[in-house]
């Protein structure tokens, strides 16, 4: 398994926004991560990437606890995230927001940068093309020089997406990438997480469009109330009773149930 997580719990001011949380995500697939509005989705990318603290339980990335160790450490062993409120760098152009998560990987000491030598200018070159060509795979080519406020909404997602992936990230956390986008916007988003995926990158996807989670999910878990109510295929999960339960806050009767 690329990722487990034990019995994650997670609690603020006396009100429990995880309770014993455990599932397990394999090299390779995209996991979608669903609930109602208040379930604890982005409570749990918080807690995985060390954004909060004071959590319990076991996270095991890659063979290794990751729990307690700063955003920074995380991100360097290869956990890389978009967040649901958009996180860029308004006054910078597209370029340079990607170049900023890739220069988590930069091997150029402090001093090789301000005296600018023959080594730092060659990565600095390398760290320019790998930007592009992220900008290229998320369809922002020609988008390079845009300063990232002027962008439309949209164009903005697939800029966070390409800045996580300039961490080279082995797993992806994506939080709601197709909040306020149309129809045609929406699928070509679910085609670059499939590039993503391609690309030997796995994906935990948090989404509310039941379209996409249905369509691009290889296995879904379900949070309710901070707790894990199922967790299983697309297919499994659409006809869970539980799963109908906290969607629709009932029961449903009959042939259709």
């Amino acid at each position: 398994m690329l990722l487990d997580m034990r019995n994650v719990t997670m609690s603020f001011g006396g009100v429990t926004a995880l309770r014993d949380v455990s599932f397990s995500v394999r090299e390779g697939e995209i996991l979608g991560l669903i609930g109602p509005n208040g379930a604890g989705k982005t409570t749990l990318f918080h807690v995985l990437t060390s954004m909060v603290s004071g959590a319990s339980g076991d996270i095991v990335f890659r063979g290794e606890r990751i729990e307690g160790l700063s955003t920074h450490r995380i991100i360097r062993r290869g956990v890389g995230r978009t967040f649901q409120n958009i996180r860029l760098f308004p006054r910078m152009t597209a370029r340079e927001n990607v170049m900023v998560g890739r220069h988590t990987r930069s091997r150029a000491g402090v001093w090789q940068s301000v005296l600018r030598t023959r080594a730092q200018r060659a990565e600095e070159d390398r760290i320019r093309e790998k930007t592009d060509e992220l900008l290229a795979l998320v369809g922002l080519a020609g988008k390079e020089g845009s300063v990232a406020s002027a962008l439309p909404y949209g164009y903005q997602r697939r800029l966070e997406i390409a800045r996580a992936l300039a961490c080279e990230p082995k797993l992806l956390l994506l939080d709601e990438p197709v909040a306020g986008m149309n129809e045609s916007e929406t699928r070509e988003i679910h085609h670059l997480i499939r590039k993503v995926r391609d690309l030997g990158v796995t994906v935990i996807l948090i989404e509310h469009d039941m379209s996409l989670v249905m369509q691009v999910c290889d296995r879904l878990v379900v949070l309710n109330f901070g707790e894990k109510i199922a967790e299983g295929t697309p297919e499994e999960i659409q006809n869970d009773p539980g799963v109908i339960v906290a969607y629709l806050g009932r029961e449903e009767e009959g042939d259709d149930a």
